[in-house]
């Protein structure tokens, strides 16, 4: 039965490109290295065919970024007039909203088609951590989650989450969040020639990064001549440059924006310990399974991270990095000077941490797995 081919269908609004932010990383992923056939569903977007990729695109699915709610329920009108010619399709795949893949989820079920969910982890936490109206209105159609014929997690937090938050029955499949290494140039650089801390993101509050700006202050007191690396961009940014000037930090923390791949590749090689101060909001924000610890591991580098969300699925505590709780800046000031003073420990953390994202991380597998489960599902 597998030599078949089987018309798959993606719902995914703003499918790449451009290939911004973890989930749409995760997903294209997956659809890349699964060597299937399929139809995307998707946004108006400049986007090539393949012959193995093809394309519907509507006015009416929006994009990600700040809809409106008006855009949102057109969204989802348009998906209920469309589920009705989903059955021509072996298997659906959702890849929407925590609120669109319970309404598509529990839609197709009642025309015995056949569905697969993936499952992240902000935005089931953010609806299920959460009591104001709009969270219960999400959580009323994420019950369309046990009606779901599989999911497809990236995480054992997410998949914790749905099976004790929303006792779902369904089989929840975790694949690890696969390396994307198109951004990067890998290099055998050994941790002996590396100097200083690296941490890479969003500016967005949930990474913390004013809490690791803090907690360098104190770091900085041991190592005056040790610079704090920070890439990325986003809405915390002046906030951040506050932080560094109230703390007199101008000369040892730097914020870098728009940088180029062979920039991030540096800085990867260049730096000794990579940092993310993540942690979940009071609404329940939190990070899924961040690409960016994959990535410091691909180059040999431990990571310290919050123990909060999907973290510790690509960060082992004791073994390839640390999880803590970051909002307590004299435990990260203090975890952080740990690795700086045992450069063994460094090193061979830094080591395993290479080897894990080599077995668990690889998008080949990744992809080999995501089309086994989609097999599974329809035969």
């Amino acid at each position: 039965m597998m030599n078949k081919e089987y018309k798959i269908l993606l719902i995914s609004p703003d499918y790449p490109p451009p290939l911004i932010g973890g989930s749409l990383v995760y997903i294209n992923n997956l659809i890349n290295n699964s060597e299937l056939k399929y139809t995307i569903l998707s946004n108006k977007a400049s986007r090539k065919e393949t012959d193995r990729i093809s394309f519907i695109e509507s006015n009416f699915i929006t994009d990600s970024h700040d809809p409106s709610r008006i855009k949102l329920l057109l969204m989802y009108i348009y998906l209920i007039i469309k589920s009705l010619g989903f059955r021509k399709y072996d298997c659906v795949i959702l890849n929407i909203s925590a609120l669109g893949n319970g309404l598509i989820a529990r839609l197709n079920s009642l025309f015995r088609g056949k569905t697969i969910i993936i499952a992240y982890a902000e935005e089931l936490t953010v609806a299920l951590y959460n009591q104001n109206l709009k969270a219960k209105l999400k959580q009323l159609f994420m019950s369309g989650y046990k009606k779901a014929d599989m999911i497809i997690s990236v995480s054992h937090f997410a998949k914790n989450l749905m099976v004790e938050r929303l006792n779902v029955k369904s089989p929840i499949n975790v694949i690890p969040t696969p390396l994307h290494d198109e951004k990067l140039i890998l290099n055998e650089k050994t941790t002996s020639n590396r100097k200083g801390v690296l941490s890479v993101g969003r500016l967005i509050k949930r990474k913390g990064f004013d809490l690791l700006i803090e907690s360098f202050y104190e770091v900085n007191k041991k190592y005056p001549e040790l610079i704090l690396t920070i890439i990325g961009d986003g809405p915390e940014k002046e906030h951040l440059y506050n932080e560094i000037n109230r703390l007199s930090l101008e000369s040892n923390v730097k914020i870098f924006s728009n940088v180029t791949s062979d920039f991030l590749s540096k800085q990867y090689m260049d730096n000794e310990l990579f940092v993310l101060a993540n942690h979940m909001l009071e609404n329940g924000d939190c990070e899924g399974a961040p690409n960016v610890f994959i990535e410091a591991g691909a180059y040999g580098m431990p990571s310290i991270a919050g123990i909060e969300g999907g973290a510790s699925d690509v960060v082992e505590h004791g073994e390839t990095g640390f999880l803590i709780d970051p909002r307590n800046t004299k435990v990260l000031a203090t975890t952080i000077l740990e690795f700086l003073d045992n450069k063994d420990k460094l090193a061979s953390m830094g080591k395993k941490a290479k080897l894990k994202v080599r077995n668990d991380h690889d998008k080949r597998l990744a992809g080999k797995k995501f089309r086994e489960y989609i097999f599974e599902c329809i035969e």
